[in-house]
């Protein structure tokens, strides 16, 4: 969503909702099917834990969900 595609800890903020599987809400410009789409390909055995491992973990699911393109900028 537009209004995350400012924010100075968009990073951040989408990367603890990767970690904390959050399920609900836009999450650092991560929308709920963005995020579900993550958690599907990842391996519950070395989930991610540490601070920047969602984002990592995200890798190109994060850039394409939070590219300008899809956030509607461009």
């Amino acid at each position: 969503p537009i209004f995350c595609a400012g924010c100075p800890v968009r990073m951040e903020c989408a990367d603890y909702a990767v970690r904390a599987r959050e399920p609900y809400g836009v999450w650092g410009g991560l929308s709920e099917d963005d995020r579900e789409h993550i958690y599907a390909r990842l391996d519950s055995r070395h989930y991610p834990r540490g601070k920047g491992d969602g984002l990592r973990a995200a890798g190109s699911d994060f850039t394409e969900a939070v590219s300008p393109r899809a956030l509607g900028i461009a």
